[in-house]
């Protein structure tokens, strides 16, 4: 008998593979193979005006696909029973479905796994959930956000999981050696360039820099684009950093395998500070806590999916400092855009930076493997196995 056919959806993250989503999600469901036929289609997509998108298909150049997964380079036009499971913004989804139905006339079963950053979402990213049959998210906030948005808007949608976002297993399955404290304190903070308009808190951290006197440096990771926010909005106070050696730049101009990724987490830094304003899970911090690399960052909205197993792990309390931040409200996408967005306190955050050399280094091998990807997606693997063994 056929094996009817599972399409996993998403990008291969070609910005850069740190916190590359798309391994992960073939890496947990590759266990399906004994009842899918898997294949995997990557696309690149771009949200603009929060309703109008642009998607287009694209090769693996990272090396990421099991080989129990086809690679499909465009949309199979059949009449085969087809399982879609589509990774991204609930608006970009919506699309590709629409897209997909209207070249084939195939039996679709309909899955979104989606991730936002905000919990009062367009009404374009809600109108038309219903061409899902189930929807996952990776936090409580991403799920909070869908339903309080459709209440909003007096829409019904599909029920909603939550299938938390894990770590590659070479983050859990490399055998650990232990860091070699850095003095003066080396810090390192991951971004992307067109975050609207400070969603990981970079602008505060480098106000931060400007005023701390205890000789760190900070290494900002970020894609050489001329857009980039950070270098806009604080040009002057950039600059100046540069010249002081306080802050420096280290682009990102292609993919990292997970190999590398690990390797870039033990480089010798202090911590990896992340004080996000908005995330939908913020796999960043979790995976450099899985390296053994310390971490300080906000408890805002996603990051509130992994710091419960901080306190649930007392090895790890030593490794973590929480910023404290306040909400003016609920958070929109345009009020992201608009700057209105948690704030950070920023006192909590200065004292962070000079409490960091009491951070310790520590390797939970239970922490770790809460992250693994398979366990992480059982929610997803547990639906689709039952579905596929009712066909």
């Amino acid at each position: 008998m056929r094996k009817p056919k599972l399409i996993v959806v998403g990008r291969f993250d070609s910005n850069w593979s740190v916190g590359n989503v798309s391994r992960g999600l073939l890496q947990g469901l590759s266990a399906l193979d004994d009842i899918y036929d898997l294949a995997f289609i990557g696309v690149q997509y771009e949200v603009i005006l929060d309703s109008y998108f642009s998607f287009t298909f694209e090769k693996d150049a990272t090396g990421i696909i099991p080989k129990n997964f086809k690679q499909l380079e465009a949309l199979p036009i059949t009449n085969e029973d087809v399982t879609i499971l589509f990774y991204g913004y609930p608006v970009v989804g919506i699309g590709f479905m629409e897209y997909f139905r209207g070249i084939t006339n195939a039996k679709i079963t309909a899955l979104g796994y989606f991730i936002c950053e905000s919990s009062i979402l367009p009404e374009t990213w809600i109108t038309g959930l219903n061409v899902f049959d189930h929807i996952f998210v990776p936090s409580g906030f991403v799920s909070g956000a869908l339903r309080g948005s459709a209440k909003g808007y007096h829409e019904t949608i599909p029920d909603i999981t939550v299938a938390m976002h894990g770590i590659d297993d070479v983050f859990i399955d490399t055998p650990y050696t232990k860091f070699k404290r850095q003095e003066p304190a080396k810090f390192l903070h991951i971004t992307g360039a067109r975050d609207f308009p400070d969603r990981k808190g970079s602008i505060d951290l480098i106000n931060a820099m400007g005023k701390l006197d205890i000789g760190a440096t900070l290494t900002i990771r970020t894609m050489p684009l001329s857009d980039n926010h950070i270098l806009v909005r604080k040009a002057n106070l950039v600059n100046t950093l540069l010249k002081r050696k306080v802050i420096n730049f280290d682009y990102s101009t292609e993919p990292m395998t997970a190999e590398e990724t690990y390797a870039y987490y033990r480089k010798g830094w202090t911590a990896l500070v992340q004080p996000s304003r908005a995330e939908a899970f913020g796999l960043c911090p979790v995976e450099a806590l899985c390296c053994g690399l310390p971490v300080i960052a906000t408890e805002c909205s996603g990051h509130s999916a992994w710091t419960w197993a901080i306190e649930t792990h007392s090895n790890m309390h030593s490794s973590f400092i929480c910023v404290h931040s306040f909400l003016p409200g609920p958070i929109s996408v345009q009020g992201i855009r608009n700057g209105v967005a948690p704030t950070i306190h920023f006192n909590s955050l200065i004292t962070a930076f000079k409490n960091a050399k009491y951070l310790s280094f520590n390797n939970d091998k239970d922490f770790k493997k809460r992250f693994r990807w398979k366990h992480t997606l059982e929610p997803i693997v547990n639906y689709l196995r039952e579905k596929g063994q009712s066909r």
